[in-house]
């Protein structure tokens, strides 16, 4: 018997862990990366970084708090 293996991935913005909704652990991520620097990709800072300018502040805060439920 064939078995296919599937792989899902969350495209909910600000879903840091990936669980299908923006809930504590998402902000427990986002403040971990809190002032990091040095984000060069959507990888980098945990994700936190949601408008690419190399580090995780207040405009990305700004981001989160319009997906908190």
């Amino acid at each position: 018997m064939a078995q296919t293996a599937l792989t899902l991935t969350s495209t909910i913005p600000c879903d840091l862990d990936g669980n299908f909704t923006v809930d504590i652990l998402d902000l427990g991520i986002f403040a971990y990366h809190w002032l990091e620097t040095g984000c060069t990709g959507p990888e980098t800072c945990g994700g936190a970084d949601f408008d690419a300018s190399g580090k995780v502040d207040y405009l990305d805060y700004a981001i989160f708090s319009q997906c908190w439920p």
